[in-house]
């Protein structure tokens, strides 16, 4: 019976990548022949012998594993390829962190709330500027000579320097659509309620608008308490003081009625100004513990409009007394309570886009303020002449998307099989950051 045998050299003759005497013997050569006059020590204790120790034990590794046949190289012990080892994907190994203005973009409108944005370049400092004072070498808070002594600005420069830190950007945030609250980019609250009407009590539907201000920057602590996230929070009281269609004054309190005259003739200046605009003060009362103390703001012509499908709405018995209920009304799903679910929905995802920036911060540079967009109202006025034919329906939600594609172009998501059956090659659509819902083309951003 033939049996193979094993035999090992006792001094086999190894690749120079897989000798690690021979490697190790020549970096001493070059150390020496390229840092003899700097590098003296060459012992096992010196640092640099240590990396090169290290260096030259990588290298035979390398070296060693090269002469494996591939599929020993991908595959485990069972034969299989695991996706945990260093055979990885397009998405992991060709895109970035964000670098350019584009590449922030993108991450930002990646993000669940945030429908677009935009990063600008500021000028000026954030919070305050400093002055340089070249013959000192520093820097200050204020031009010297205008501080000093009189005896001493003959050291001093007689020019400022005004010095800006570069790498600083203020960010815009278009924030999207909600399905409960609306457009996140204004503060606009839109309830829909049932009014009675008559002896039989039939319900109408009405439409309420209200238009509430920007109060934060006058009152920012009290905004905080009331958008903040207090388990504790609860209204205790909202006071509708005036509605009129006056910005000012309340024009039918001022005539001198009283009890069901003052009644009936609040009615009639409803239905007289339905679909215009009313202005209604408020007196708002809240806490944010239990029996904690109790907070106070008011607000003072916040514009009200009404809406509805039947004309008989306007009519209604007793209609500003229901529109009065719905307008101080503070029980959940209210107009109140969908308001600051509103500031908070919009802090939420003010907040969420200022960390991711935060996360993927570059060195030397910084954001002064992280903000949203405000909405503006603009009115189109259009003859339209169509043909005999058309659908009136269909041709004025044309003209209103084409007109909102045209102020407020979109900015798509595609999927690696659009990008690549439209030329691009994998390297361009994988350059830059990686996202959740898809790529974004450039050209996309720069025309939004």
């Amino acid at each position: 019976m033939t049996q193979n045998t094993i035999s090992l050299e006792k001094n086999p003759t190894l690749p120079l990548a897989e000798d690690y005497g021979r490697l190790r013997a020549e970096g001493f050569a070059a150390i020496e022949e390229l840092g003899h006059a700097q590098w003296t020590d060459y012992n096992a204790h010196d640092p640099g012998i240590t990396l090169l120790e290290a260096l030259t034990y990588a290298l035979t590794e390398l070296g060693y594993r090269t002469g494996f046949d591939i599929a020993d190289l991908l595959t485990e012990e069972s034969g299989y390829i695991s996706f945990r080892q260093a055979l990885f994907t397009a998405r992991r190994i060709l895109t970035n962190n964000p670098l350019t203005v584009n590449d922030f973009r993108k991450v930002l409108i990646d993000l669940p709330a945030v429908d677009n944005a935009w990063l600008l370049c500021k000028r000026c400092a954030c919070e305050t500027t400093f002055y340089a004072e070249c013959a000192e070498d520093a820097l200050f808070h204020a031009p010297q000579w205008r501080l000093r002594d009189p005896k001493q600005q003959k050291k001093l420069s007689i020019k400022e320097h005004p010095v800006a830190a570069l790498g600083l950007y203020d960010v815009l945030l278009q924030l999207d659509r909600d399905a409960t609250l609306g457009d996140l980019n204004n503060r606009k609250i839109i309830q829909t309620v049932s009014i009675g009407r008559g002896t039989d009590n039939e319900k109408l539907p009405l439409s309420i608008e209200v238009r509430f201000p920007d109060w934060a920057a006058d009152l920012p602590a009290l905004y905080t308490d009331f958008v903040g996230e207090n388990p504790g929070f609860s209204y205790l009281n909202v006071e509708l003081t005036r509605l009129s269609r006056d910005r000012i004054l309340d024009e039918i309190a001022g005539e001198g009625l009283s009890g069901a005259e003052l009644q009936a003739r609040r009615d009639a200046d409803i239905a007289q100004g339905w679909r215009g605009v009313f202005y209604a003060d408020f007196t708002i009362s809240f806490e944010t513990t239990s029996g904690g103390p109790v907070q106070q703001f008011t607000m003072h012509s916040v514009p009200v409009r009404f809406f509805s499908s039947s004309e008989k709405a306007k009519r209604s018995s007793n209609i500003y007394a229901q529109l009065s209920a719905y307008l101080a009304d503070f029980a959940a799903s209210s107009i109140w309570d969908r308001y600051r679910s509103k500031l908070q929905a919009t802090a939420q995802a003010v907040a969420t886009a200022r960390h991711s920036l935060n996360d993927y911060r570059n060195l030397a540079e910084d954001y002064c303020q992280v903000t949203h967009i405000r909405t503006e109202d603009v009115a189109f006025c259009a003859d339209v002449e169509v043909a005999a034919d058309a659908d009136i329906e269909y041709v004025l939600a044309q003209l209103f998307y084409t007109i909102e594609k045209l102020f407020n172009p979109p900015v798509p998501f595609h999927t690696l099989s659009e990008l690549s059956a439209a030329g691009y090659t994998t390297d361009q659509v994988f350059r830059g950051p990686p996202l959740a819902n898809g790529f974004i083309k450039d050209e996309d951003l720069a025309g939004s």
